[in-house]
């Protein structure tokens, strides 16, 4: 284990956010998003064996070997912890790590726009926080626990696939609970969190019918939900959880769900301009009654980004086309980088040129005023 050590601490070191290791390959990181190969020896099969003895229990062990990817948390002496997935391809073992920060960031550091802030003082409902694998999803929850954690006093109940940040009591009473280690799953792990008084539900991911059904219902029924899902947008977001349901049931579904959302806050991190760091772009639906009725409405998906984009004020949200105009125009990222992470690509680029007038999703960024554009 000493070498995987080594390894582990030196991600940690250098600010890696993932280590992937596989048999007869290098060890790789990921830095701000780019993978980086290290010049150490190829993986060997009993360099793995012996990793894999060092990480996983007995009954994991177990299910890995047949054929179970395993995922799972590991904390060095030092105290930097990582979430492990531990699977095989092509026949032989894989492990990626990924790297957790010992203290949670303040939401205020993150670059998030304002409103999430507000989101946290919500009592009821449902939040959910989207993006793609590495785009910050985590950290942001974990911010939103800790900013409720340092202003309020309310239980909140965490259910993780594994537990990931630790967060210690402050002004609440926070509870942890990891699958397969405190509970089966997460539907089930849900009902019974119903029954432990929490004020804040946090659940890792919406993976599955079940799940969602029981996340609803407690947003419903007075309690703060707070979620992720691995969708790009808030109009993917809502039609992922619709089409999750058989067709009969999707007008229902839409009822409940628009009772219950409160926002929907999706990621994407860019490259810094500069080179140093990722910046994040996000966009953010807040549930006013419009949003309600495009929810509801069977062919209303379609409208709901420039509903959006007409919100800004006095609502506060923003598409992802506005939030990447204002980093531009901040000099936070390069027009480039913003491009390459456009909602609609070739709308972005004619408002860039002026060849289209900003309209009322980007009116309000000072990138589409006459003389600031580049």
């Amino acid at each position: 284990m000493e070498e995987l050590i080594r390894l582990l601490e030196e991600a940690a070191r250098c600010g890696a956010s993932d280590v992937h290791l596989k048999l007869g390959a290098c060890p790789m990181l990921r830095l701000e998003g780019r993978l980086e190969r290290l010049p150490e020896p190829l993986v060997s099969a009993a360099l793995t064996d012996a990793w894999l003895d060092g990480l996983l229990s007995e009954a994991q062990r177990r299910n890995f070997e047949q054929g179970v990817a395993v995922d799972t948390a590991y904390q060095l002496a030092n105290g930097e912890r990582f979430r492990l997935a531990a699977f095989r391809q092509s026949g032989t073992p894989a492990l990626v790590f990924r790297h957790i920060r010992q203290v949670v960031p303040p939401l205020d550091t993150l670059g998030l726009p304002e409103v999430v802030a507000d989101l946290c003082k919500e009592r009821t409902g449902l939040i959910l926080i989207t993006g793609a694998t590495g785009s910050g999803k985590s950290t942001t929850v974990a911010a939103m626990v800790d900013e409720i954690n340092r202003r309020q006093a309310r239980t909140i109940a965490t259910i993780e696939d594994p537990v990931e940040f630790l967060h210690h009591d402050v002004e609440c009473h926070i509870t942890q609970r990891e699958i397969g280690l405190d509970a089966v799953d997460y539907s089930r792990a849900l009902v019974e969190a119903l029954r432990q008084d929490p004020d804040v539900l946090v659940i890792g991911e919406m993976r599955d019918q079940a799940t969602i059904n029981t996340a609803l219902v407690a947003a419903e029924t007075g309690h703060l939900v707070l979620s992720t899902l691995h969708t790009t947008d808030a109009v993917e977001t809502v039609h992922r959880i619709l089409m999750t349901y058989p067709e009969e049931r999707q007008n229902a579904v839409r009822v409940q769900l628009a009772a219950a959302l409160r926002a929907v806050v999706s990621q994407r991190l860019l490259a810094r301009d500069g080179g140093k760091g990722r910046v994040p772009a996000v966009e953010v639906m807040v549930t006013t009654d419009r949003i309600r009725e495009l929810i509801t409405a069977p062919d209303g998906l379609p409208e709901i980004r420039e509903a959006i984009a007409q919100g800004r004020t006095p609502y506060r949200m923003q598409t992802f086309d506005q939030s990447l105009a204002e980093l531009v125009a901040a000099r936070k990222v390069t027009y480039d980088e913003a491009l390459s992470h456009a909602t609609r690509p070739a709308d972005f680029a004619l408002r860039h040129s002026g060849v289209l007038d900003g309209g009322a999703e980007v009116k309000a960024s000072p990138f589409w005023r006459t003389g600031d554009r580049k």
